[in-house]
């Protein structure tokens, strides 16, 4: 078991049982491939260098995990700074804009919360 399976093992029935739940396909392809979606391995490689690495998981419930990585995609989608957008968060860029970029409402879809928001 490589390192990362170590530190997350307590946690895979769990997180099996919350994808089933949510109808959700578990698919990873092997170390270095992304047939499925580019997009979304860029996403996890980001996610493992911001919010898994340099964290000491010991003792952390699954639920407390899931808290703490909802927190951490809400503020990715939106309270990141980011270069392309002269760092600033996706919010600062689309008040620049004009667009209605502070009002966040919360919703949920097939059981899962989403966060989108008000035009």
């Amino acid at each position: 078991m490589n390192g990362q399976g170590r530190r997350l093992s307590n946690m895979t029935g769990e997180w099996a049982a919350a994808c089933a739940a949510g109808h959700a396909a578990r698919s990873m392809s092997r170390k270095a491939r992304s047939p499925d979606n580019a997009r979304c391995e860029g996403l996890f490689g980001t996610l493992k260098s911001d919010f898994f690495h340099g964290t000491d998981w010991r003792g952390v419930t699954f639920a407390e995990f899931r808290e703490r990585l909802d927190a951490y995609i809400e503020w990715h989608g939106g309270g990141k700074p980011k270069k392309a957008l002269g760092w600033r968060t996706l919010r600062e860029h689309r008040a620049a804009l004009g667009y209605a970029a502070s009002r966040w409402s919360r919703g949920t879809f097939g059981g899962r919360r989403l966060f989108f928001q008000r035009v």
